[in-house]
């Protein structure tokens, strides 16, 4: 069973059933509910080449809860390719041999030949953007590159993230190079997760000569997250059926990973990879909590200059 949502709308509790789908099919769409419970899917429609088409994922709740079997999915759900042209603000320089991955948190990859990725945008604190497309790789081909990731927004009291948020870019076509990750902004008072994903990867390429797509943008704002949180996040470049990021093709630049509150750090980031870690203004002069946990294949941004550091 699947509900079509076109326009705002609010309700006192909604329900999606496991084996049931949500389908947002406009940018205005906002959902709202005092009680919001996800088993089954939340989808956008997607993926486009014009702005008039565009939707995204925008859930808002008092109590938000996302079951184990629930999903927001907007894979490939952002900007497209079509008749050789590619899509989006992070779109490349198409080439007729190899095409180059997509763009947005992160750069995609180049290909080989002359292919040459889009360049980064967005805001790292609240994105909201579709992922670009890959550029086509092949005169031959009318598509080729991969569609970027599509946009998801949660705004919630208590958020409970048990099941798996998704924006990846797609894989790409032929020749093309893969489509980057899109954006995942949450907003929430409180937050817990058992098991939880939050990914925004870039795609990986058909062939070993192109781009992969670059990482997308997540965003999580809250000042109260549960001492036990078991969330991950992910914003590799380039996914596959193997390991994120060990895929052929050539590598583009890990997405970002924004966090709100210092007190996010040793609650969520020791289960979190594949991304630069932004945290926020907080002072010349950082006291790190102790034990600081930052996990492997994450860069941290700070975002003062002048910087001192302390262990506490």
């Amino acid at each position: 069973t699947t509900c079509l949502v076109n326009q705002a709308t609010s309700v006192d509790t909604l329900t999606v059933i496991a084996g049931g789908t949500l389908m947002q099919t406009n940018w205005s769409a906002k959902l709202t509910a005092n009680a919001m419970t996800i088993a089954g899917a939340v989808q956008p429609v997607g993926p486009v080449t014009n702005a008039a088409d565009m939707s995204r994922i925008w859930l808002a709740a008092t109590n938000f809860f996302l079951a184990g079997t629930g999903k927001l999915e907007a894979d490939g759900r952002g900007f497209d390719v079509t008749n050789q042209i590619s899509y989006g603000p992070g779109a490349g320089t198409p080439d007729n041999l190899r095409g180059a991955g997509g763009s947005y948190g992160g750069k995609g990859g180049n290909s080989v030949f002359w292919g040459v990725s889009g360049t980064n945008y967005g805001s790292v604190a609240e994105p909201s953007d579709l992922g670009s497309a890959g550029t086509y790789g092949h005169s031959s081909y009318v598509y080729g590159g991969g569609a970027g990731g599509g946009a998801i927004r949660i705004e919630a009291g208590q958020a409970v993230l048990n099941g798996t948020v998704s924006a990846n870019g797609a894989l790409g076509r032929d020749y093309g190079g893969a489509g980057s990750g899109g954006s995942v902004w949450l907003t929430c008072a409180s937050l817990a997760a058992t098991g939880g994903v939050i990914q925004a990867n870039g795609g990986r390429p058909n062939d070993p000569n192109s781009g992969h797509g670059g990482g997308g943008r997540i965003a999580i704002h809250c000042a109260s997250p549960d001492a036990n949180l078991q969330l991950r996040c992910y914003a590799y470049p380039g996914i596959g059926t193997g390991l994120p990021g060990t895929e052929q093709g050539i590598y583009g630049q890990m997405g970002t990973l924004y966090l709100s509150d210092v007190s996010l750090l040793n609650v969520n980031l020791g289960l979190c990879s594949g991304v630069r870690l932004a945290l926020p203004v907080i002072t010349n002069h950082w006291i790190a909590p102790s034990p600081l946990v930052i996990p492997s294949n994450t860069w941290v941004v700070l975002s003062e200059s002048n910087f001192t550091f302390e262990a506490a």
